[in-house]
């Protein structure tokens, strides 16, 4: 999921992204229009789109964003679709948008009556075949054909309007609608000439022009079988993004989408059937490329919310993966989820003399940090692996005389999307974690934010598990996973140290087992005295 990105020198954020790769050689070098607040934005197009988003505030520029991508992804729809062509009743819907934006826009404060009849003037000029300059008051007037004067006046406006709908429309619906925009500036200026003049009666035409339908004109405009499945992603991306959902799922389902369209041979969302989905699960199965399970939670739960989101969205009549059945696998468990004492001891020695390895020389800084205090954080913690990767120098701070840990969506993705306090164990103290940590420079402990790529911190997670299984220290056992493990090993040392399990949820992030136990937030004296019963980890 594209997120904002801050300047470091000017502080202002701006919003970067990919141009999907079918469309890249089509539009290449093109402006198009993007929203960006209340203003609307030309940018050209390159392998990426790259806008300012005009502000230095984290949660402005993330609402920006999420409208500029939903904006985006509607003008990929409209290349995919190719032109449309608009119905008499569209066009006037469109028009009437621009009516009511300029009649409603200055009725307040219209100026003199003059200005509004020198775009009457202007409107018939252009209209007659001649050009007196784009929407505006007073340009010079140059002789032209009534197409290029037309689109000199209004082209500019139509353009808006078709971006914010994101339409492409052929020549003969581009030309209708210049007229119609005409017609409605001549409408709206009237109006406004008597309102300068004192006379605020309504208009009596007002009512003409169609109102916006729900889905917008576009809706109509493309037909429901133009809608495809890759655009509804990017819609659905679109929706995450605005409600500030983690950008993980998508980055998991991506490739999801690309495969399935792949396997179909075309993009076309209204031609997919049960029938489709249930081939293609097939296929997967026998070619051994996912399981059950991976095919349920991930293949299946992509395609089932982005057709959910076009059904919606009235972009589609119905769900054809609902018929879809996810199967369960059942698993034998040959062993305990938690790691062992053994294997405990085994991650927590090799970290403590990571830097001491022969390979130590060749690795990243970042990675040796990693390695050393990761493994500890979560052995005291039970926290999730990229809970602790994601850590931030500022996420480590003394709350109520306790050294604590700060788990909160600001540094990354939070399962429950909640913040949560956690005591430091004596131990990590006593081995100069506080140190290290005062040492750091502000941002994350364990990765380098200035290397590109998506989610530095769960690469980092990622190469902790790869770390854990290789022979520098030798948790192979394929039945306990190389980092999960902590977080079922936290719980059940903490039930040995007769740990409540409310508490030990509080700690861990875990959801409470019951109602009574949600009531009531977590308090640092109590999480404290549970995790000083932890016994320590001899090495």
């Amino acid at each position: 999921m594209t997120r904002p990105t801050r300047h470091p020198k000017f502080g202002t954020y701006y919003l970067r992204t990919r141009v999907p790769r079918d469309l890249v050689e089509r539009i290449k070098g093109r402006s198009i229009r993007v929203p960006v607040g209340e203003r609307i934005v030309s940018v050209k197009v390159g392998e990426t789109v790259k806008v300012s988003l005009g502000t230095k505030d984290a949660a402005e520029a993330k609402q920006r964003t999420a409208a500029a991508l939903e904006a985006l992804g509607c003008i990929w729809e409209a290349e995919r679709s190719g032109p449309a062509k608009l119905t008499n009743k569209q066009i006037q819907t469109l028009a009437g948008v621009f009516y009511r934006g300029l009649a409603e826009g200055f009725e307040d404060e219209p100026g003199s009556s003059a200005i509004w009849q020198r775009v009457l003037t202007a409107n018939k000029v252009a209209g007659d075949g001649e050009i007196l300059g784009r929407f505006g008051i007073g340009d010079d007037v140059r002789n032209s054909a009534k197409r290029r004067a037309m689109e000199e006046r209004f082209g500019d406006i139509t353009d808006a309007l078709l971006d914010r709908e994101g339409l492409r429309v052929d020549r003969e619906s581009r030309d209708r609608l210049l007229v119609a925009l005409k017609d409605a500036s001549d409408q709206a200026a009237s109006k406004l000439k008597r309102n300068a003049d004192g006379d605020y009666r309504p208009d009596p035409d007002a009512e003409r022009f169609p109102q916006v339908p729900r889905g917008g004109v576009a809706d109509k405009a493309r037909g429901k079988a133009s809608v495809t499945i890759t655009a509804l992603f990017d819609k659905w991306k679109a929706r995450k993004e605005r409600q500030g959902a983690s950008p993980r799922s998508a980055r998991r389902w991506e490739p999801v989408i690309r495969q399935f369209v792949g396997f179909l041979g075309h993009d076309d969302a209204a031609r997919v059937t049960t029938d489709d989905i249930i081939a293609w699960r097939e296929k997967l199965y026998e070619e051994g490329r996912v399981s059950v399970d991976t095919f349920r939670k991930t293949n299946r739960a992509a395609l089932n919310s982005v057709f959910a989101l076009g059904v919606d969205l009235r972009l589609l009549p119905d769900n054809p993966v609902k018929l879809v059945k996810g199967e369960k696998s059942r698993r034998v468990r040959l062993r305990d989820r938690g790691f062992s004492d053994d294997e405990a001891r085994k991650i927590l020695k090799a970290a403590t003399t990571a830097h001491e390895h022969e390979n130590a020389g060749r690795t990243s800084p970042w990675t040796l940090r990693a390695r050393r205090w990761v493994p500890w954080l979560c052995a005291y913690s039970g926290a999730r692996i990229t809970e602790m990767t994601q850590l931030r120098r500022e996420d480590v701070a003394r709350v109520e005389d306790v050294d604590c840990i700060r788990i909160t969506p600001e540094a990354g993705s939070v399962k429950n999307g909640e913040f949560r306090l956690v005591p430091l164990h004596p131990h990590m103290i006593e081995q100069g974690f506080l140190e290290f940590v005062r040492g750091a420079k502000a941002g994350p402990l364990f990765y380098d934010p200035t290397r590109k790529g998506a989610d530095p911190a769960q690469r980092q997670s990622n190469a902790l598990g790869t770390w854990v299984r290789s022979d520098a220290v030798g948790v192979t056992d394929p039945n306990v996973q190389p980092n999960h493990g902590w977080r079922h090993r936290f719980k059940n040392v903490a039930s040995r140290a007769g740990i409540s399990d409310r508490t030990a949820n509080h700690i861990t992030g875990h959801a409470q087992g019951n109602e009574g136990n949600r009531y009531g937030d977590a308090e640092v004296p109590t999480m404290w005295e549970a995790i000083k019963r932890l016994p320590r980890y001899e090495v």
